[in-house]
């Protein structure tokens, strides 16, 4: 499984931000969500056209990121949404946010 972050929403496509030894960004065809994400929220990508992806040891191969590129089209593919690391990420934004405009 690859783990990424909405980035934002651009037109038919979600930018996301995958996180790994390097940052890079990948755009998803928003018909490739069976349930269509939030910006901010984390996703699971578990499969694209049938071909598991995964990361090997904290490192992304040009191979997988070749593989990612497919989610540009409508294809065949297994997202999820991580809702227990989304609302984590979204509590230490908030807490951080409190902290920084407290009075």
């Amino acid at each position: 499984m690859i783990k990424g972050t909405i980035d934002r929403f651009e037109g038919q496509y979600a930018l996301v931000e995958i996180a790994y030894e390097e940052i890079f960004f990948i755009d998803i065809l928003s018909e490739n969500f069976t349930v269509l994400p939030s910006e901010g929220d984390i996703i699971i990508i578990e499969s694209i056209k049938g071909i598991s992806v995964s990361d090997e040891y904290g490192f992304v191969s040009d191979e997988v990121k070749k593989i990612l590129c497919m989610l540009e089209n409508p294809v065949e593919t297994l997202i999820l949404i991580d809702k227990d690391q989304t609302e984590e990420r979204k509590s230490r934004i908030e807490k951080l946010a409190s902290e920084l405009f407290e009075d």
